[in-house]
């Protein structure tokens, strides 16, 4: 089920690298299908739909600003009016001939992001990808058979690091958690404090000592600031989990680091560090039963180092938030 609670969030749809001006892009937010293309410096997301036969209208080409159905031929502008129809190319175009829904864009953090609302929250946006000591590079998408929550959930959970990760960005033989701080803020939560010994924080290969702080920017766009050395160092990490729902139990996971440091690391290097984390936490969190992020607590046990994700999962309740959860325990997801 999909309610205004989800519907009026933002969501990565593409890296801004992967849309060509002359070729869009074909979506799914929410399981309502999207159509992304370039219309000069315009970013237009509109469902993807040509009005006269049902095309997909993401199957045509960008020419001359203006996206072209590859079915009849028809051709829209950035404000989504139909301006050719070929077979009738003296015809009054009809008032009908126009895209059927157009949605909010917005470019931020190397990401092409959506908002299928008619009225948009603002954009949450974080001081270090519009900070010109960070290097920004964004990274994904990575596919996973998961909801979008567990993918979400997993990002908070602390205490699998040290376990799934052991050798990289994990240590099993330092695999007690300590106590950390949870503080409630407007757009959530945020969470200090975390200290863990890894081999590996950053992909440079030097192990040593890190402190995280975590937050939350909306349900599916989570975040940490990993603090190398020290607490007050001045080395930060920061990355950033964004999910986009394709369907209930499909999503698809870009990851956005800011290092200011670090500049001897190839954007390759940082791409194929983050893929690598993702590629062992992805069949864990595929295989999470139930498939849907138990919204009851008693369904599952609960530990004082799980106390990010309890939180969490309150967090969503009391947004309202149903998409990718559940309340009747081990519901299974029938296709």
């Amino acid at each position: 089920m999909v309610t205004q609670s989800s519907h009026n969030q933002w969501y990565p749809v593409s890296l801004i690298s992967e849309l060509k001006s002359d070729k869009p892009l074909a979506r799914t937010v929410l399981g309502e299908d999207i159509v992304v293309w370039r219309s000069g410096h315009k970013i237009c997301a509109w469902k993807d739909l040509c009005i006269h036969r049902g095309v997909r209208l993401s199957l045509g080409t960008v020419c001359e600003n203006r996206i072209r159905c590859a079915y009849h031929g028809w051709e829209y502008n950035a404000e989504g009016q139909c301006e050719l129809i070929p077979a009738h190319p003296n015809l009054k175009i009809p008032t009908k001939a126009k895209a059927s829904a157009v949605y909010s864009t917005h470019e931020y953090a190397g990401l092409i992001w959506v908002n299928l609302s008619e009225e948009p929250k603002t954009f949450p946006k974080l001081d270090q990808f519009s900070d010109s000591n960070y290097r920004v590079v964004p990274g994904g998408p990575y596919e996973i058979d998961a909801a979008a929550p567990r993918v979400v959930e997993n990002f908070l959970d602390l205490s699998h690091v040290p376990i799934l990760h052991d050798g990289s960005i994990g240590d099993s033989n330092f695999a007690e958690m300590s106590d950390y701080t949870i503080e409630d803020r407007p757009e959530g939560f945020f969470a200090t404090d975390i200290r863990y010994f890894q081999p590996d924080p950053d992909g440079s290969g030097s192990s040593g000592d890190v402190w995280y702080d975590f937050g939350i920017l909306a349900p599916f766009t989570v975040y940490f600031v990993k603090h190398i050395g020290c607490r007050q160092g001045a080395e930060k990490f920061v990355l950033m989990l964004a999910v986009r729902p394709e369907s209930v139990d499909k999503s698809w996971a870009y990851m956005v680091p800011a290092y200011n440091y670090a500049a001897d690391l190839t954007e390759q290097q940082i791409n194929d560090f983050h893929s690598y984390i993702f590629g062992q936490d992805r069949p864990v969190v595929e295989s999470q039963r139930p498939e849907l992020l138990p919204m009851d607590l008693s369904e599952e046990l609960h530990l004082r180092s799980d106390q990010m994700t309890t939180r969490y999962r309150r967090y969503l309740k009391d947004l309202g938030m149903d998409f990718g959860v559940t309340e009747n325990g081990y519901q299974k997801i029938v296709n």
